[in-house]
């Protein structure tokens, strides 16, 4: 299978920009959520 480099361009910056811009931020308010303790996370 031979992917065009725009599309899997397109992926890895979608891929780099929810991984630090979405998914970070909140998995420390969901990790608190589900009752791990500051210290922990």
């Amino acid at each position: 299978m031979i992917i065009p480099s725009t599309r899997w361009l397109a992926l890895d910056y979608f891929t780099y920009f929810f991984a630090y811009g979405i998914f970070l931020p909140f998995i420390v308010i969901w990790l608190n959520g589900e009752g791990l303790e500051a210290h922990i996370i």
